[in-house]
């Protein structure tokens, strides 16, 4: 038995490992699918199914990722130092998507907005003019002042300004 296993080259203790690997994934797949049909025939709200095949899957796959990491880990021997190290070091390599994860993470357990809900994100207002090439700077300024002159002068208009300043050297272009 052993020689047959190690045709691949790999010894029978790898090969245990990826056949609970498979044998999770597949179960996992099983259990899902299951849980679709159930909810499909019980449940009529489609939000609210929606929102069940949603938290489904994420715990599911929590769960799988979990039992993957024991398996392939040796129970998690040793495994917290090597992470620690590691999620400091990704915490500030991908500082950004990390930022866009949690604000996904709060739109999901929040639940700010509902299935079918219209999100306006904001509206750009677009100039083009044609002014002398030296006098550039002088009429841009002078046309956002009348702008905004205008628009307070406007009852329904409202402005939100940024009150916080991200220092990014990255991004601004500088060294």
């Amino acid at each position: 038995m052993e020689e047959t296993l190690n045709i691949i080259g790999l010894d029978s203790q790898t090969w245990e490992r990826l056949l609970w690997s498979l044998v999770l994934l597949v179960s996992a797949i099983a259990l899902n699918l299951l849980v679709r049909r159930v909810v499909q025939r019980q449940v009529e709200d489609t939000a609210r199914r929606y929102s069940i095949k949603k938290a489904t899957n994420y715990t599911l796959g929590f769960v799988v990722l979990l039992v993957l990491v024991l398996v392939w880990t040796r129970g998690g021997t040793g495994v917290a130092t090597y992470l620690g190290i590691v999620s400091a070091g990704l915490a500030i390599a991908l500082q950004d998507p990390l930022i866009n994860l949690a604000g996904w993470i709060f739109v999901v357990v929040r639940r700010p907005f509902g299935v079918g809900d219209r999100i306006d994100i904001g509206v750009t207002l677009t100039l083009r003019y044609l002014c002398e090439p030296r006098r550039r700077r002088s009429t841009a300024n002078d046309i956002w002042e009348s702008i905004l002159d205008a628009f307070s002068d406007a009852q329904g208009v409202e402005f939100a300004y940024p009150t916080t300043r991200y220092y990014d050297n990255r991004l601004e272009g500088k060294p």
